[in-house]
């Protein structure tokens, strides 16, 4: 029974413990100082604050990364329409160059036939000169002639006369000389009239030839100044192309400081996603028109690829198609487990090295190599290149150290196939052409 009170009791003493506790916290005994839990509260408010200031200048740096993403996007959107302004210009005045060119070829061929008219003339003013000469010395023998005829009397002829006959003789030859002499001075007018019309002939068309040259002159200098601005454009061409991979650059760059989910982050890669296609479309007209096509063997090969990164411990980080994070990818990406960094790239089959690129934005040190019959192979983002641009490589060979360069978000070889069908260029799965080991 004392047991059971002394229970009861013990268990209504713990019930007043807690409700103190509970109601009461802060004993006098455990109480802090005013100084302490100032301290504590200042404590808590500086760091507020401190948390404040860099809330604040994350803010700003958000803001700052944002303003920089649009600026950067405005530049090279502004640059791409000046290229593509002065493209269009030049297109333009390479029409107007062709067109005064074709004017000026038909204007050689007017005084070309002008000239040839020239020289027909000449010859006839000089047959003309000649017959006119011959027939100016006929009239004048027919006029000492019949000077001389006129000389002597009627009398005298009929007193020379032996018979009727004789004088009917005279009379018709003096009555034929007349009428010849006639003919004679009428054919030397004529002839002098067609030699005054050619005459008027050669000095037209020699006026006409003159104007003509001066019109070929007016164009060929037209044609000169139209020559001089597309030099001019294209120089500004080249000048804003370099300008806009500078600023791919800069946005590849300003790419591996962002948040991979930011806005700002996939605003850029948007933006980069664009500029990488217009590279590959010039990789395509490169191949196009440069490159060899199908059925045309310009090098010796077995027509088999190799694993390009000669390393049983390879692994492939983005394959053909897609990148993880979502964009377009022409190739795949090869890494080495350990390191790939400076690792071995060799050429996958014979052939030619087309073109050797260093310091693209994108593709950073870069080879092409162009196998014959319209088979191509790329590598990408080399930290080191062994061979020369028109070299002939073997399969097999070392061409390249795995680096980092250009758009990268850590060393690989980005590593890639394309096909030349008669101009038209495919990008192609590599996993088709080469296994890995």
């Amino acid at each position: 029974m004392n047991r059971k009170k002394t229970t009861i009791k013990a268990l209504f003493l713990t019930f007043v413990i807690c409700l103190s506790v509970f109601y009461f916290p802060y004993s006098p005994a455990s109480a802090e100082t005013v100084e302490e839990l100032e301290e504590k509260y200042q404590e808590l408010e500086e760091k507020l604050e401190e948390n404040e200031k860099k809330q604040k200048e994350n803010n700003e740096k958000r803001d700052e990364q944002k303003q920089n993403v649009e600026a950067l996007e405005s530049q090279i959107n502004d640059l791409n329409s000046q290229i593509s302004i002065l493209d269009n210009k030049i297109a333009l005045l390479d029409n107007d160059i062709a067109a005064l060119n074709g004017n000026i070829d038909s204007l050689d061929a007017e005084i070309e036939g002008i000239n040839a008219r020239i020289t027909e003339t000449k010859i006839e003013i000089s047959m003309q000169e000649t017959t006119i000469k011959l027939t100016r010395e006929k009239v004048l023998d027919r006029l000492a002639l019949s000077y001389m005829m006129g000389e002597a009397s009627g009398l005298e002829l009929l007193l020379g006369a032996k018979n009727l006959a004789d004088i009917l003789t005279w009379r018709q030859f003096m009555q034929n000389a007349s009428d010849y002499d006639r003919s004679l001075i009428q054919g030397l007018e004529a002839s002098i009239a067609d030699l005054n019309e050619l005459q008027s002939q050669l000095d037209a068309s020699i006026d006409t030839v003159n104007a003509k040259k001066v019109e070929v002159e007016a164009e060929k200098q037209e044609v000169q100044a139209k020559q001089a601005e597309v030099q001019s454009s294209a120089d500004d061409l080249e000048a804003k192309k370099s300008t806009v991979d500078v600023k791919r650059g800069e946005a590849v760059a300003l790419l591996k400081t962002l948040d991979s989910q930011s806005a700002e982050y996939k605003r850029i890669e948007k933006q980069l996603i664009a500029e990488q296609e217009k590279v590959d479309a010039e990789i395509d007209a490169l191949i196009a028109s440069q490159g060899s096509t199908e059925g045309v063997i310009t090098v010796e090969n077995d027509g088999t690829l190799i694993w390009p990164v000669p390393y049983d411990n390879c692994y492939i980080s983005a394959p053909f198609g897609q990148y993880p994070s979502g964009g377009p990818h022409n190739g795949m990406d090869i890494c080495v487990r350990g390191g790939s960094y400076g690792k071995n790239i060799i050429a996958a089959q014979s052939g030619k090295a087309m073109t050797v690129g260093y310091g693209h934005w994108s593709m950073g040190n870069y080879i092409i190599l162009d196998h014959g019959n319209g088979l191509f192979t790329a590598y990408y983002h080399c930290s080191k290149i062994n061979i020369s641009q028109g070299a002939t490589v073997k399969q097999g060979q070392v061409i390249a150290q795995i680096g980092d360069t250009g758009n990268t978000t850590g060393p690989h070889l980005h590593f890639e196939v394309r096909i030349n069908k008669g101009g038209t260029v495919t990008r192609v799965n590599p996993a088709k052409y080469v296994s890995m080991p």
